[in-house]
């Protein structure tokens, strides 16, 4: 017979799960993360509005959640967090977008393109970028934004870079779709 703390948690337990990725107790707060990860896509929402908390713990709970889960829902959070003061959220962030995959670089190379300016943005974005870099099929498309982030000038390269590229990526999505 399972134990309690292993079974799946309800929906009606999720506000309480989610308070608990507050606690100050890291035997708690693992338990929680553990259990909400468990519910799916129904705890994105509550975990993207914790990523908004003033405090850096429940921020790296939920972008840990998130990362976990994987969830496209949540590619717009994860892209915002990689702009994060804390570097462990930053580098849960970037994680969180490779592990949902390839349909995550349009709205980052987006989002490269209308913040130019944005270091740590550009920092995670090339920890996404690099884990793409040699793949077959991505590598290719991915690669000139990375050389654009090591220009002398990257706030002007990466933008014209990255909108090269997304227009590459959506246009092999294109394709492969039909």
């Amino acid at each position: 017979m399972p134990s309690v703390k292993h079974s799946v948690p309800t929906l009606a337990e999720l506000d309480q799960l989610i308070e608990r990725l507050y606690d100050q107790d890291d035997v708690v707060r693992l338990e929680a993360r553990d259990r909400v990860v468990r519910l799916g896509e129904a705890a994105v929402e509550p975990l993207v509005k914790m990523l908004d908390e003033p405090e850096p713990r429940p921020r790296w709970e939920a972008i840990k959640s998130l990362e976990e889960l994987a969830s496209p829902r949540s590619i717009p959070a994860l892209i915002k967090a990689l702009d994060d003061e804390i570097p462990g959220i930053r580098y849960m962030a970037a994680h969180g977008l490779v592990a949902i995959g390839p349909e995550a670089l349009p709205p980052l190379l987006m989002r490269l393109v209308e913040s130019p300016h944005a270091g740590w943005l550009r920092e995670g974005a090339h920890h996404v970028l690099y884990y793409y870099a040699s793949h077959d099929e991505l590598g290719p498309i991915v690669q000139p934004v990375l050389q654009a982030m090591r220009a002398s000038q990257p706030g002007i390269a990466v933008p014209f870079a990255a909108a090269e590229a997304r227009q590459k990526l959506l246009a092999q999505q294109a394709v492969a779709q039909h």
